[in-house]
């Protein structure tokens, strides 16, 4: 542009920044709601509703599942064809499974922690476990919800692909249901689209991926549900014996549909465009690691590149200025889009491993015009003499890099000994900043199908047990006393799985063990949460591992998972010697530059998330699955009107793995679905509007059974990810969370900041393969599982 050109370009800005900053500062109102529903969220129920009959979380994120009677005698219609489900209350020893906050993954209750309990819990568990191949087949397993009408798909038919093998169905049901009683319950990263590279390790058979997913979202439910319940009796105890009471956190938001909501929306419309258009936020690029798998003279499989901008920008990558540059060791980065590719330097052996190091850019300058604020504004009015332009942001991308000849993975250091045939070992590798003695572990799972035990340090699986909380040496916390089923990282050297730990978890806190309540009949436990403000781990830094086995019938599947929370991170390798298997998930970054990276890329909408000590300290972020305050209550609403509205003139078409869906929305406000099997079976639901809620939740509406509930599971991932009326884009990764569109940024932000782009943000984050979850294909043990903390 020419310096006259440049100049008036400058005063109309000037101008405008005048104008529409006084325009677009809307006055300040604060919303309450009422007495009534905010203690909703930690009003503690009756003790003896807190205890239930507790199923595994067979995969990590779902906990409990619905017994055998619950979903088989369930009213025949399902959540889609009558909208929202009922949940049915839990019996006085039903289920206190534990997963933090409400179930993962179809935790079907309201958003306030207590919850009643819910076949549909079973949705829950879809989050932790995603087959590769089957990830619309898990997402049905997943939300094992009511049964659903006559004309829905027969079990048999509900997947495409075989689930499993009658036997190995069996010993999954078994695993998997409760013996007795209903189950309880317990900003925007808006980026370039990501596109997680392909997993690099064996794909496990589609029976035993199927199988997994099933079993660990038939689980997550119960967990989660009874989490809430039994931490807030627990509570209830304490403030019996004279302890604390935390106040309620009430949830801040104007009134659904009101005018002043509305005339809100419109100022906060206002305020959103004059911000991102004159005080653009400046991408964000923390540092990124990337391992890649290479022989001599070849390139490695593309990866994608992480920055993020919270305005939605399209990001431009460069290496020295290029789409090309060497790096430290001498090797290529090539660039092209957001993705990046490396060939190893012509000198290279092919055997010995190495890491080189890239400076790459991102930058927002070539997305339309918009300016960085005041000191992007003095840039262009010096003509670049002062301020900052503000476009780019630069980071050190290093690539480690294995050789294609040998099993990928680091040299794990398993503990010593052979231990229990079947079982396996666990290592930790401790970059946390804690000494071995400040960090605690919990091992718990179920060794027999229906009865939940705790694993010790020396691999010796126990059965819980309530009395252990009187018993020497027991924890003791506000009064209140729990059974010490924790030990130590230094105590941790010949720590084991068991032959079989199904629904299984590890959790992992700082500087303080867990409080873990148990059941008065031993069938349950309460799972910390860290919404509950009246739970005792509320203020502990913690997280968790998810995780299955059987030896001999059940393949490894384990998982991380934010889609509950995130405490801590942490990443995971699943090692099998005879197999040469090797696979790494989750997430390299340290603690502090999570949070920098959520604080400055994500929507303002989604901080409200981040919960504080007193002083001030991060705590944990909750995900918006367990929390919608201010305007995430009503975050998708504005997409599943796009869609309502799209499909009430428009014929929904989608052709899914094995079934195609047509539909419209009637005049009865319904949308009006078929599903038609590659074999030509066809059946016919509707469902009712979802809400925000259904979304984060994957709740209500979006339960279902067989190839309906896979739809379902695919329908939920489609919102979250920004594609709902694109369907063309459900299964395009890199079409996911497009620019200037509406979606789950937390998913967004987790996937951006996980290895390879693997990440389970929300329930049916399996969809499509894009969770953090590795399946073995065979059921023989692991060499070893490392966990690796980072500070």
């Amino acid at each position: 542009m020419d310096s006259v050109g440049h100049i008036a370009w400058v005063g109309s800005l000037a101008v405008a920044l005048g104008v529409a900053g006084a325009a677009a500062s809307p006055p300040a109102i604060s919303w309450a709601e009422s007495s009534d529903s905010a203690s909703q969220d930690t009003s503690a129920p009756d003790p003896g509703e807190a205890s239930g009959d507790d199923t595994a979380d067979s995969e990590p994120d779902h906990e409990s599942a619905p017994s055998a009677g619950e979903s088989d005698s369930a009213d025949d219609d399902s959540a889609d064809d009558d909208g929202p489900v009922d949940l049915p209350t839990g019996d006085a020893g039903s289920i206190d499974i534990p997963d933090t906050a409400e179930s993962d993954r179809g935790n079907h209750g309201d958003d306030t922690m207590t919850a009643a309990p819910s076949e549909e819990t079973a949705d829950d568990l879809s989050h932790t476990q995603s087959d590769p191949d089957l990830s619309a087949l898990e997402s049905v397993a997943d939300h094992e919800a009511p049964p659903a009408e006559p004309d829905t798909a027969p079990a048999t038919t509900r997947a495409v692909q075989p689930i499993t093998a009658p036997a190995e169905r069996e010993v999954i049901e078994s695993a998997y249901t409760p013996t007795s009683a209903a189950q309880t319950t317990s900003t925007a990263v808006f980026a370039p689209p990501l596109t997680p590279a392909p997993p690099s390790t064996p794909v496990p058979p589609v029976a035993s991926l199927a199988a997994f997913a099933s079993m660990r979202r038939d689980n997550e439910p119960a967990l989660r549900e009874r989490t809430t319940e039994q931490s807030n009796a627990a509570h209830a105890t304490v403030a019996a014996a004279g302890g604390p009471t935390p106040n309620p956190v009430a949830m801040a938001s104007p009134p659904a549909g009101s005018i002043m909501a509305a005339v809100e929306s419109m100022l906060t419309a206002a305020r959103n465009w004059f911000e991102r258009t004159f005080f653009a936020a400046t991408p964000v690029y923390p540092p990124q690691t990337v391992m890649v798998t290479v022989g001599p003279g070849s390139a490695s499989d593309p990866f994608t590149l992480t920055a993020a901008d919270a305005d939605g920008r399209a990001l431009t990558y460069s290496v020295h200025g290029s789409t090309g540059g060497t790096g430290t060791a001498a090797g290529t980065l090539t660039i092209s889009g957001d993705k990046a590719t490396y060939t190893p330097p012509a000198d290279w052996n092919g055997e010995t491993a190495y890491t080189d190091t890239f400076s790459v850019t991102a930058s927002d300058q070539r997305d339309g015009f918009h300016i960085h604020g005041l000191s992007g504004l003095i840039y262009n009015l010096t003509f670049g003499l002062l301020g900052r332009a503000g476009h780019s942001a630069t980071t050190t991308v290093t690539v480690g890099v294995r050789a294609a000849s040998t099993p990928p993975g680091p040299d794990p250091e398993p503990p010593d000994g052979p231990g229990v045939p079947g079982s396996f070992p666990v290592s930790f590798a401790n970059n946390s900043g804690y000494a071995d003695d400040e960090v605690y572990v919990m091992v718990i799972g179920q060794v027999t199908p229906g009865q939940w035990s705790w694993v010790d340090r020396d691999g010796v699986a126990h059965h819980i047990d309530h009395a252990a909380a009187d018993a020497p040496g027991h924890l003791e916390k506000d009064g209140v006393n729990y059974a010490d089923m924790t030990f130590t990282l230094a105590e941790a050297d010949d720590l084991r799985i068991p032959p079989e730990l199904l629904g299984g978890r590890i959790y992992v806190s700082l500087e303080q063990p867990l409080y873990i309540a148990i059941s008065a009949d031993d069938s349950g436990w309460a799972s910390p949460d860290g919404a509950n403000p009246a739970d005792p781990n509320y203020e502990t830094v913690f997280d968790w591992y998810e995780m299955s086995y059987d030896n001999g019938s059940v393949p490894f599947g384990g998982n991380t998972t934010q889609v509950d929370q995130f405490g801590f991170p942490f990443s995971f390798t699943v090692s099998q010697d005879a197999t040469g298997f090797s696979a790494t998930r989750g997430i390299a970054l340290s603690r502090r530059e999570v949070f920098s990276a959520f604080e400055d890329t994500v929507p303002e909408a989604y901080q409200a998330l981040i919960i504080r000590d007193e002083d001030g300290n991060p705590i944990r972020i909750l995900a918006p699955r367990s929390h919608q305050p201010g305007s995430l209550a009503t975050w998708f609403d504005e997409p599943v009107d796009d869609f309502w509205h799209t499909y009430r003139t428009t014929e929904f078409v989608y052709h899914g793995t094995g079934y195609t869906v047509t539909g419209r929305v009637g005049d009865d406000d319904r949308f009006a679905y078929a599903v038609t099997a590659a074999g030509g079976a066809s059946t016919a639901h509707s469902m009712t509007k979802p809400s925000t809620a259904d979304v984060f939740r994957a709740d209500g509406p979006f339960v279902g059974t067989g190839l309906q509930g896979a739809f379902l599971a695919e329908l939920d991932a489609a919102f979250n990810r920004g594609v709902a009326t694109s369907p063309d884009d459900w299964n395009d990764v890199s079409a996911y969370y497009p620019a200037g569109g509406r979606w789950n940024d937390w998913a967004r932000f987790f996937h951006a900041h996980s290895l390879n782009g693997f990440a389970y943000g929300f329930p049916y984050d399996d969809v499509n393969s894009q969770s953090s979850v590795v399946i073995l294909n065979n059921a023989e043990p692991l060499t070893d599982l490392r966990l690796t903390l980072t500070s």
